[in-house]
């Protein structure tokens, strides 16, 4: 995915963008990662977080990780598939669009976790955002 039209919001010295909403630019970027290596082998089942996102100047780099949760231990088999093939060609395919957007090196350290149904429970549909 091209992101780059974004890039000039995201880096331009007059336009402050908290961190926030650098992880939330992250965790869509890892999310269409996703989707784009399982396609329809995953259902939308799937949410991402970024739980850390630190930036360093020496070397110019930014270190993320990010939790992607899904909701049944059978699709948590599916993320990370055989020797942990498919969460390592996510996370290639999400590194190089971060890469591209951020235009630094990126450290990502991807973890997948089972939450139970979490698309039918309020409480965690407001945690990730979807509810207010």
């Amino acid at each position: 995915m091209d992101y780059s039209h974004l890039a000039f919001f995201f880096h331009s010295k007059t336009y402050n963008t908290p961190c926030a909403a650098h992880s939330f630019l992250a965790s869509e970027m890892i999310r269409g990662a996703l989707l784009e290596t399982f396609q329809k082998e995953l259902p939308y089942c799937c949410e991402v977080q970024v739980t850390s996102f630190k930036e360093q100047e020496k070397p110019p780099l930014i270190k993320m990780d990010a939790t992607i949760f899904v909701e049944r231990q059978s699709q948590k088999l599916i993320v990370v598939g055989k020797a942990g093939s498919k969460i390592k060609e996510v996370g290639i395919a999400a590194r190089a669009s971060l890469e591209e957007f951020f235009q630094t090196k990126i450290f990502l350290n991807l973890q997948v976790k089972v939450d139970k149904d979490w698309r039918k429970n309020n409480d965690k549909l407001k945690k990730f955002g979807y509810l207010k």
